[in-house]
């Protein structure tokens, strides 16, 4: 998330893996609104590992090979928006889902 911006970030849901490995999504109303549009869903990978505190809260590699936060929409454009994130997992890998509607024209 963007310590700069904590105010446009909205509706986290996390998940845990069998690992331990946590991931978080959230509603973003306002990173790069130039680049993206509307609200978007960014996550995040954390690393934690139940009685090491030493890990607690690092951040994992993502897609793409960042470990930052990261897009989970591909929608471009302000006629969009994403919104109600929610994250899963069987343990081992992690879905996503969030509304997506196209503003009326």
């Amino acid at each position: 998330m963007d310590a700069n911006n904590i105010d446009s970030c909205h509706v986290p849901s996390l998940a845990i893996n069998n690992i331990g490995n946590v991931y978080l999504v959230w509603q973003d109303k306002n990173r790069a609104p130039e680049q993206y549009g509307g609200d978007n869903i960014f996550a995040r990978l954390l690393r934690y590992f139940p009685g090491n505190t030493e890990d607690l809260g690092t951040a994992l590699q993502g897609p793409g090979g960042n470990n930052s936060d990261f897009r989970v929409n591909n929608d471009v454009g302000t006629e969009y928006t994403c919104n109600n994130p929610i994250v899963a997992t069987n343990g081992i890998n992690f879905v996503t889902s969030y509304f997506n509607w196209q503003k009326p024209q």
